[in-house]
C-alpha cells in the first residue's frame, strides 16, 4: 500500500505537532552558514545577518539547500 499527502498537509501536521509542544516554527528565512558548536547545539547565520542556536535544524527547501551541504 503507498499513502501519499499533499505537502501543504505534511506541513500543518508537522507544525501542529510542534506547535503543541511549544516549538517555534520559522518560515521565510534563509540559512546561509552552520557551525556546529558541540554535541548539543549548532550556530545558524541567516540571510538577514541573524545568528541563532538551535538543537535542530531541519531542511525542507530542496537539495541543494546548505543545510544538507553542511551536513
Amino acid at each position: 500500500m503507498v499513502f501519499f499527502l499533499e505537502q501543504p498537509i505534511t506541513e500543518q501536521i508537522v507544525e501542529t505537532y510542534l506547535n503543541e509542544r511549544n516549538i517555534q516554527v520559522e518560515r521565510n528565512c534563509e540559512a546561509i552558514d552552520l557551525t556546529d558548536i558541540d554535541n548539543n547545539q549548532v550556530q545558524v547565520t541567516l540571510g538577514d545577518s541573524q545568528i541563532i542556536r538551535a538543537k535542530y535544524i531541519c531542511a525542507c527547501d530542496g537539495a541543494r539547500n546548505i543545510v544538507r551541504h553542511k551536513l
